[in-house]
């Protein structure tokens, strides 16, 4: 992705939405869970411009007894993550800030400046997927709650 230039309300900042990842690992309401939060975007956290989360949620078709992806569906959803990212974060119209799996589930959280055109552009995505089962809900959050809430 590179870096990018972000107006800000005083300044521009440089920002690279790939420069780093934070690795978490422990329970979410008492299930196993693995945590990646994109601690590249901290000083955009919060930003007017990103007022609204875009959470899409793919549930996994084997997964393991921990509610953990098998080796096998781990690639499929990485290949997801690989096509889905860039896709959505062009022109930096959305910013992805926490995939979270647990419970069978990979949540990929995006902080979005135009929900209609990010779900487009996933709609776009999805039948490449077709064999995923996924989920897509969206909601105003000014205050980035889920990427404090592992930050």
């Amino acid at each position: 992705m590179g870096v990018r230039r972000i107006a800000g309300r005083q300044k521009i900042m440089n920002i690279n939405l790939d420069s780093k990842w934070n690795n978490l690992s422990g329970e979410v309401n008492g299930k196993r869970a693995y945590i990646r939060v994109n601690a590249g975007l901290r000083p955009l956290a919060g930003a007017e411009r990103y007022a609204q989360e875009l959470i899409i949620s793919v549930r996994l078709q084997q997964p393991k007894d921990n509610g953990l992806p098998s080796d096998e569906e781990l690639v499929i959803l990485d290949n997801f993550e690989d096509a889905l990212r860039p896709l959505l974060q062009e022109q930096m119209e959305s910013l992805l800030a926490v995939v979270m799996t647990t419970d069978g589930f990979r949540d990929f959280i995006f902080y979005t400046s135009d929900m209609n055109s990010a779900v487009r552009r996933f709609q776009v995505l999805q039948p490449s997927f077709g064999n995923l089962q996924i989920d897509v809900s969206s909601k105003p959050d000014k205050q980035w709650t889920q990427y404090e809430r592992f930050s």
